[in-house]
């Protein structure tokens, strides 16, 4: 087993992967990230939530011997998948709001001064090192 992959049953069993039990954050903000339905508890992640259940126990997930380890890497995958999704909603709906939104693909052109600022920075960083 990689070290990888034993990292990831680390934060699964020390609960690091969940949000349920992070007690400052609103309880909006501590729902299962995949389905939005309960708190993010190990146990709805593994048995009760409608994507990510499956046929194995939290038990059975959280052994040393890796059984569990392809239900964590697709409850993984499935999070990314689903971060992406709503990432990408976001920017598309700055978009639609036209110049009210944030462009984020493009930058502020920096004026001669900034420019001249910013290489005279540079060159002093550079004296310093030697």
């Amino acid at each position: 087993m990689r070290k990888k992959e034993r990292s990831l049953i680390a934060r699964f069993r020390c609960g690091n992967e969940v949000r349920g039990r992070q007690h400052w954050r609103e309880e909006e903000s501590r729902r299962c990230r995949i389905c939005k339905e309960e708190e993010e508890t190990l146990e709805h992640v593994i048995e009760r939530c409608e994507v990510t259940r499956g046929d194995l126990r939290v038990k059975e997930v959280l052994k040393g011997t890796g059984e569990g380890l392809e239900e964590m890497k697709r409850i993984q995958r499935e999070r990314r998948r689903r971060n992406t999704e709503e990432a990408n909603e976001q920017v598309e709906g700055r978009k639609a709001e036209g110049a009210g939104g944030i462009d984020i693909g493009r930058r502020r052109k920096m004026t001669e001064g900034e420019t001249a600022r910013r290489h005279q920075r540079k060159s002093n960083n550079r004296r310093q090192c030697f």
